[in-house]
């Protein structure tokens, strides 16, 4: 069973799950097939634009908009019912009326029968202890005195005994405050089977009524609430619904302003996206193609809590050829190179200080590579980038290095990470090059890879050299 932990403390897991949202960005190896779907390629843009808060707004503007249509639904779909619902009503109002429940009575009343039905026991019991402390020959109190007096003379020999006739007194006092104590509640107490009689009568009546409306007895108290609630409501029908139809009306007319304002920031966020992946294509060895945003924004139809928009990108793998949706034109290569190029200009303008890239670059290789190992090397100069690779291009643009290492024992599996010195680091490269054998040519071509990458300048265009 896994356990979630917030600076040392059990929480939710949907509590870390909210906050891992705003530390971690994770793009993994099958985000191009995701890419595909209209939502998140609408998602996309939105991460890319940064106005969560527009998004947000028309969340809440659509939820207004359906819980005043829902209420106005709800009351009007009932108007051939609402008489039937009416005579209904009064008749359970009245009959709880007349049984008047009250807050906690059901509780007392419980408590009050138990009493009742051991009082003879209570009383009996009360006089057999009245009899024992005072009221015969040899009872306690009378004991009490004796010893006492037994004792008292012989503390003139024995100072030591002065604690215990001490003691023997202050008991001999409780043991009469208790015995007057009981002399009072027997004298006051007597047995009454009407009272008994009554309160098994009425609490009977309250759970009659309660399983007739599957509540609990101490629940009616406020079903009776709830019913004169709802008996106002559908006797004031009409005026409702005008509050409604007019509550409804303004829902939209803010629900409009809303969506109007984030379409107009996801048609400017949709072109600078365009240009940039457009740009990223280029030197992830994409020359000549084009990518797009297309943002339309319908005029009627019933608000979505996404907006009005629908969102598609378009793509055009070469010069001269029309950009189409990218799902019906891209090749499986150039569907996981515009996907890399789309995470990492997302994630780029995204404030999540920590983004997980596992194996995002499946499907490229040799120059394609290294460019991608640059690219997601010149964004971890601007936070902090973990990448799951298989590619020693990619690899050998890491700042620092963790082998992930599986090893069975006992029956069981067991991960490891172990992270790598320099001189391990060019080894686990020329491993990746080089397969079982590695030879020296693997390991100069991985140290020529660690020197190259550490060259780099950060603020050199991706591509140079």
């Amino acid at each position: 069973r896994s356990r979630a932990y917030i600076n040392g403390r059990p929480s939710p897991v949907g509590q870390l799950s909210a906050l891992a949202s705003h530390l971690v960005d994770i793009h993994g190896q099958h985000a191009h097939q995701a890419l595909l779907r209209a939502e998140q390629q609408r998602a996309l843009l939105d991460g890319f634009a940064g106005h969560a808060e527009l998004v947000e707004a028309v969340g809440r503007a659509h939820r207004a908009w359906r819980e005043s249509r829902d209420a106005l639904r709800s009351l009007s779909g009932k108007g051939g019912d609402r008489q039937a619902e009416v005579e209904l009503l009064r008749y359970q109002l009245r009959e709880l009326e007349q049984l008047a429940p009250g807050p906690g009575e059901c509780e007392a009343l419980e408590q009050e029968l138990t009493r009742l039905e051991h009082l003879s026991r209570i009383v009996n019991t009360a006089l057999q202890g009245l009899i024992l402390l005072q009221d015969q020959e040899g009872s306690a109190l009378d004991r009490l005195a004796r010893v006492k007096a037994d004792l008292t003379p012989l503390t003139a020999y024995e100072p030591a005994l002065t604690e215990v006739t001490e003691l023997l007194e202050s008991a001999a006092i409780q043991a009469g405050e208790a015995a007057a104590s009981l002399q009072r509640y027997t004298e006051r107490t007597e047995l009454d089977p009407e009272r008994l009689r009554q309160v098994e009568q009425r609490l009977e009546a309250l759970h009659d009524v309660a399983r007739k409306h599957r509540v609990r007895p101490e629940e009616l108290p406020e079903l009776q609430q709830s019913l004169a609630g709802r008996l106002t409501e559908l006797e004031s029908g009409e005026e409702r619904a005008r509050e409604l139809e007019q509550a409804l009306s303004l829902a939209l007319e803010r629900y409009r302003e809303a969506a109007m304002q984030l379409s107009a920031s996801r048609r400017e966020a949709a072109e600078r996206l365009g240009e940039a992946v457009t740009l990223q294509m280029q030197e992830l060895g994409l020359e000549g193609a084009r990518f797009t945003v297309q943002v339309e924004t319908a005029d009627e139809g019933p608000p979505t809590a996404a907006g009005r928009d629908r969102v598609t990108f378009l793509f055009s793998a070469n010069p001269g050829q029309p950009l189409r949706p990218l799902a019906s034109v891209a090749s499986g290569g150039e569907l996981s190179r515009v996907s890399l190029c789309l995470q990492v200009t997302a994630a780029g303008y995204r404030g999540v200080p920590t983004l997980v890239f596992d194996e995002v670059d499946v499907g490229i290789g040799g120059r394609v590579a290294e460019i991608v190992g640059r690219l997601l090397r010149r964004l971890g100069e601007q936070r902090q980038v973990l990448c799951v690779t298989h590619l020693p291009q990619v690899a050998a643009q890491g700042h620092h290095h963790v082998v992930v290492e599986k090893a069975a024992h006992a029956g069981e599996v067991t991960t490891r990470l172990r992270p790598l010195e320099e001189a391990q680091r060019e080894a686990e490269l020329a491993r990746m090059l080089g397969g079982v054998k590695v030879g020296a040519q693997a390991r100069a071509h991985a140290r020529e890879l660690l020197r190259a990458a550490s060259a780099q300048d950060p603020s050199s265009p991706i591509g140079s050299t």
